[in-house]
C-alpha cells in the first residue's frame, strides 16, 4: 500500500515534468481562482514555507496577478489573509487563505496559533519550498549564512549558499510537521501540496529535486531527510491526507543570491512557465 501511495505521488510529479518538457501538450486547468472581498470564508487554506521561498508570489499566480507588468512583493513581515472565490466546472465555493510569514517572529507564532487553534486547523496546506533558491531578504541573515559557510571551511558559491538554505528549509518543515501533529490539526487536515517553486531556475536538475522531495516508493531507508519527514507526516498515505508534490514556476525570473555571486538565469520560456503552472492548478483543483 505504501509503495503505491508514493508511486502515485511520483506519477503526478512526472506529469508536471512532461508539461515543462512539452508545453504545447498541456491542457488548461478546469479551475478559476479570484480574490473575493465579501461573503463567507469557507474552507481554510494555509500557505507556509521559509522566507524568500515565494509564498506571496505563488498566491499572486493562483489569482492570475503575475502578468507582464507584475512586480514581485518584498518580504512579508505579517500574516496575509485573503478570501478566494473558487470555480471548478459548475462548482462554486469559497475559501479563506492565510499566508504564514516565513521568518521566526511573534507574527509567525501568532499566525500559527490562529491557524492551528484547538478544534480548528486548515483543510489544506500549500507548503512552498524552492531547492535552495530563497531570496535573501535580511542583511543579518546573509551575514550569518556567510559566516556559517566559511566556518565550515567551504567556499561561498551557488552550491554552498543553496545547501545552507535547504538546511533551513528542512528545519522549517520539521517544525511544521511537529506543530501539525502536536496541535491535533493533522487529524483534520484533508490535503497537503508541497509546491517546489522557482523550478524555472533548476529545470536541468529537476530529477535530483524530485528525488529529494518525494520519498522513495517501497524503500524508506533510501529517503532524503526531507522525504523522511514527509513520509512520517503522511504515514505512507494511511492517515487520509491527500498529497501532491509538484514543481511550479509562479513567476519566471533570474535569481540574485544576494551575496555578490553571478545572477542565475531562468531556464524556462513563457510557454514552459504557463504549462507547469497549469499542471499545478489542475492538481490543486482536485482538492479545492
Amino acid at each position: 500500500m505504501s509503495a503505491d501511495f508514493w508511486e502515485d505521488v511520483s506519477t503526478t510529479w512526472a506529469e508536471a515534468e512532461q508539461a515543462g518538457t512539452e508545453p504545447a501538450a498541456a491542457d488548461p486547468p478546469d479551475l478559476r481562482l479570484r480574490r473575493a472581498r465579501l461573503g463567507r470564508t469557507g474552507a481554510r487554506i494555509a500557505i507556509t514555507g521559509q522566507p524568500g521561498a515565494g509564498k506571496s508570489v505563488l498566491f499572486d499566480a493562483l489569482v492570475d496577478r503575475t502578468g507582464p507588468a507584475y512586480q514581485p512583493p518584498g518580504q512579508s513581515h505579517d500574516r496575509e489573509k485573503h478570501r478566494l472565490a473558487v470555480a471548478r466546472g459548475d462548482q462554486r465555493r469559497r475559501s479563506s487563505v492565510i499566508v504564514v510569514p516565513g521568518q521566526r517572529s511573534n507574527n509567525q507564532a501568532a499566525a500559527f496559533d490562529e491557524l492551528l487553534a484547538a478544534g480548528a486547523g486548515p483543510a489544506g496546506i500549500i507548503h512552498v519550498v524552492c531547492w535552495g533558491y530563497n531570496t535573501a531578504w535580511n542583511a543579518g541573515n546573509r551575514a550569518t549564512m556567510l559566516d556559517e559557510i566559511r566556518a565550515a571551511g567551504q567556499p561561498v558559491n551557488a552550491d554552498t549558499v543553496r545547501a545552507w538554505h535547504r538546511a533551513g528549509e528542512l528545519a522549517d518543515f520539521r517544525v511544521l510537521a511537529d506543530k501539525l501533529a502536536t496541535s491535533g490539526a493533522l487529524d483534520r487536515l484533508r490535503w497537503l501540496v508541497v509546491a517546489v517553486a522557482k523550478c524555472d531556475l533548476f529545470w536541468s536538475d529537476i530529477a535530483a529535486a524530485r528525488e529529494y522531495y518525494i520519498p522513495v516508493p517501497g524503500h524508506p531507508t533510501a529517503d532524503s531527510p526531507f522525504g523522511e519527514v514527509l513520509r512520517g507526516l503522511t504515514a505512507d498515505g494511511k492517515n487520509d491526507v491527500q498529497l501532491a508534490v509538484l514543481p511550479i514556476s509562479s513567476y519566471a525570473a533570474g535569481h540574485d543570491f544576494g551575496v555578490g555571486l553571478p545572477k542565475q538565469p531562468r531556464q524556462f520560456d513563457d510557454a514552459q512557465t504557463t504549462a507547469v503552472r497549469r499542471q499545478f492548478f489542475t492538481v490543486l483543483g482536485r482538492y479545492l
